[in-house]
Order: C-alpha cells, then sequence, then structure tokens
C-alpha cells in the first residue's frame, strides 16, 4: 500500500542533473522530499506535486524522504529519447531506457561476441558505504592508471542518481563509469542482467577492475536468509561464469552492537557459506589483536572449506591514508574509520588484493586455514 499526499514545494535544490531535493508543506507541516527529474520532470517552487509519504510515515533511515511521484500543474509529458527497455516494469513508475545490450543500442553486437570478462578482479560487497573507500584505495594504490567501473544492483535503493556518494567520487576522478543491472537504474550505462553488467565493464566502459554492491538503504529482517545482500550470490556466480576474479569484501566489525554483525556478519557468513555456488577470494585484513583475528578465522574458515573459497591475508593499513588523501568521509551505520576501524581495513586488503591480481596474477601463497 503506498502512502500518499498532496503537497506544495517551497524550496527547491538541485542536487545533480536528475535529483532535485525540495522542501515541501502538506497540511500545514513541512517536510523533505526528492524529485527525479527522468521520473517527474523538473520541479519548481510553487509547484503542486503529489508525494509518495510512505518512507517518513514510517520513520526509516536514510530513505526517510517523501518521494515526488507527479507535478500536478505539468498536466503531459512525453518522453522521446531511444529504447524500449522498461524497468519497474508493470508499476505504475516503469520507467523506459536504452540498455546497453538491446537492439538499438550501438553496442549490441558486443554482447553476441563478447563471454568472457578475461581475469577482471570484481569486488563485491554488500554494502553501499564501501563503496567510497574501496575508490580511494585502488586509486591511491595505482593512480589514474586504473580505470574502475561500478556496478550498483538491486536490493537496495534503485535510482543510482540517489546516492551523494557516487556524484563526489565521479566529481573527484575516483570513478568513471557506473551501471545499473535489472531494476536498478539511472547509470552511466543501463543492462538487463548483471551477466551484461560485468561484460559492459570490461567491454564497453574498458575498466580493469569493476567494484559491486547494493545501493544505499539495505534490507535486514534478523533472519538467517532476510536480508538484501543475499543477492549478491548471483553476482559472484556471475564473474566466475564469465572467467573473473570475484573478491568478497567480508563486512566485519568489533563496533556493532549487534551480536549477528559482530566480527565478520553473518550476512558474509551465509552468503559465502550457504548461497553461493562458485568459489570466491576472501582477503582478510591484519589484525594484531589475536582475539580479534581469531573470531574472524574460526567464524569463516568453515564457511572457506564448504564452499572451496580461498582465504588470503593482506594488509589494509594504508586506507586511512588513502581516504585521506581524496578527502573522503564516510561512515558506515554512523561509524567513521576511527570509531569502526576493521570496517575499513578490510575493504583495503580487499583492495590491495585486486590490484595484486591486475599486476601480477593471482598470488600463490598459502591461505591462513
Amino acid at each position: 500500500m503506498i502512502n500518499y499526499a498532496q503537497a506544495r514545494v517551497l524550496d527547491v535544490y538541485n542536487r545533480n542533473a536528475d535529483v532535485q531535493e525540495l522542501v515541501v508543506e502538506t497540511n500545514n507541516s513541512q517536510g523533505r522530499a526528492v524529485n527525479y527529474i527522468s521520473f517527474s520532470g523538473p520541479v519548481k517552487k510553487g509547484d503542486i506535486v503529489i508525494i509518495n509519504t510512505t518512507a517518513v510515515d514510517l520513520n526509516l533511515g536514510s530513505g526517510g524522504w517523501h518521494f515526488v511521484m507527479a507535478v500536478v500543474n505539468n498536466g503531459h509529458r512525453q518522453d522521446t529519447k531511444k529504447g524500449h527497455i522498461i524497468k519497474l516494469n508493470y508499476t505504475p513508475c516503469q520507467y523506459k531506457c536504452i540498455t546497453v545490450e538491446e537492439q538499438a543500442s550501438r553496442y549490441h553486437k558486443v554482447f553476441n561476441e563478447k563471454t568472457s570478462i578475461g581475469g577482471m578482479p570484481v569486488l563485491i560487497g554488500e554494502l553501499h558505504s564501501m563503496l567510497p573507500p574501496a575508490c580511494c584505495a585502488l586509486k591511491h594504490l595505482l593512480g589514474n592508471k586504473i580505470k574502475i567501473a561500478y556496478i550498483m544492483v538491486e536490493g537496495a535503493c534503485l535510482p543510482i542518481n540517489y546516492s551523494y556518494s557516487v556524484d563526489r567520487l565521479k566529481e573527484k576522478g575516483l570513478l568513471e563509469k557506473t551501471i545499473t543491472p535489472g531494476n536498478a537504474l539511472g547509470g552511466d550505462l543501463e543492462t538487463v542482467s548483471v551477466y551484461n553488467a560485468l561484460l559492459a565493464a570490461k567491454h564497453v566502459a574498458k575498466a580493469d577492475i569493476s567494484i559491486v554492491t547494493l545501493g544505499p538503504g539495505i534490507i535486514g529482517t534478523s533472519t538467517k536468509y532476510g536480508f538484501s545482500g543475499i543477492s549478491l550470490a548471483e553476482v559472484i556466480n556471475a564473474t566466475n561464469s564469465l572467467k573473473g576474479i570475484p573478491i568478497y569484501i567480508p563486512r566485519i566489525s568489533f563496533c556493532d552492537a549487534r551480536r549477528r554483525h559482530y566480527g565478520i556478519s553473518h550476512h558474509s557468513v551465509t552468503l559465502l557459506r550457504d548461497i553461493v555456488y562458485s568459489p570466491c577470494i576472501i582477503p582478510l585484513p591484519i589484525i594484531n589483536n589475536r582475539k580479534k583475528f581469531g573470531l574472524l578465522l574460526k567464524t569463516i574458515v568453515p564457511a572457506t572449506i564448504k564452499k572451496g573459497h580461498k582465504l588470503f591475508v593482506c594488509s589494509g593499513k594504508y586506507i586511512e591514508k588513502a581516504m585521506k588523501l581524496y578527502d573522503v568521509n564516510t561512515t558506515t551505520m554512523g561509524r567513521g574509520i576511527h570509531e569502526d576501524k576493521e570496517f575499513f581495513v578490510a575493504i583495503g586488503s580487499a583492495a590491495k588484493y585486486a590490484i595484486q591480481v591486475l599486476e601480477k596474477g593471482l598470488p600463490h601463497f598459502k591461505p591462513p586455514c
């Protein structure tokens, strides 16, 4: 069920080319709203809009905004752009776009000719907050020699233009191309599937490495299989099928008060132990605290043995320097690098391993298990 209301626009801030942040008034109360120009057209002060109030009514976190559904005084809009693929199909918000693999695309032929990503490293992480540190780490280690593509899969926020992080990373030159498969939308390149998103990263975007995460606002239910990140199993399987190197960033924290997320999150463990059908690389950070590192091994080794994953230990401490260099102050669950160091160091470790793959191929040193 959708909650909605009519509102008047009091103020408009253009966040980027597609997203407007609004101050709106409804029934003598004010609130914040997001307008996607690609959905509803541009909004100006004084316009009357229909807003979806569901997220605010539920008091949600990162998604706790009203969202504009229509501009009442616009009357009629007709999109004349190319493309006939529908995302969010069979909903009132169905969205037309041109995907990179469809017949009308100049790259259509690529997807009938290419069936491999040729050993491209693919960094895979659950949280959107893993993206900025990963980009900083990769650019810090290789500079402008490395070209990064970001694939935002469905399962959380669907419009990529909502992400503050993506905007800032592109502004700073830390991210070259964005790709949105499935019902995720708004990337530089749109694709129908995760498989074609990976092929597009390699053969259309010409990326050296891809980073795959969900968008902001993941879902968790405190049940074994009820979390958004479970969809990343398809990404691992797709990467292997296309002859890439899947490198999974474990979600690590020793600051999270929730027991299921302490050490290595149960989301990572469940995915790697029970869901994926093919193996991946799991880099672990060097942690000098033996008790903490022992807990990581105790948690992840059974999953590694069961599914044939490979564990490697890489230093990720440089991540703080990399983030400072590019003036990136990412937080995760409200915690920064000084409050939740191991979370960020784990990202640095995975990025360092990915660079080793790029420069030297797969390293063959003994895993810690």
